[in-house]
């Protein structure tokens, strides 16, 4: 399984949580994704994502199902979730982007 570290995310909302997560991406390998092609990547455990914050602590990004919710992308370390992703910067627009699922 191929691991990718996520250094940036997109949001409806600027402040909003991880159900507003709506693209993960990476500035340094040129890609960016939807939460929807993310999921369907984890869920294949094809492909791997996780987050770096500043102290140098890797948490993995994994897929949270609640009842009546729409599936997201929410980052933990050991099954205890974590605000990892959400001090990540904004991906910037998509025209950026040369790559789509990293290899």
């Amino acid at each position: 399984m191929a691991g990718h570290q996520v250094t940036c995310i997109s949001r409806t909302h600027p402040d909003g949580s991880y159900e507003d997560i709506t693209h993960i991406g990476n500035f340094t390998q040129g890609w960016r994704m939807n939460r929807d092609e993310a999921i369907r990547l984890i869920d294949s455990r094809l492909h791997k994502f996780y987050v770096v914050d500043a102290n140098k602590i890797s948490s993995s990004i994994d897929v949270v199902r609640e009842e009546g919710k729409h599936p997201y992308l929410r980052s933990h370390i050991e099954g205890k979730w974590n605000d990892a992703m959400l001090s990540l910067t904004e991906c910037p627009p998509r025209r950026l982007y040369y790559g789509y699922v990293p290899s």
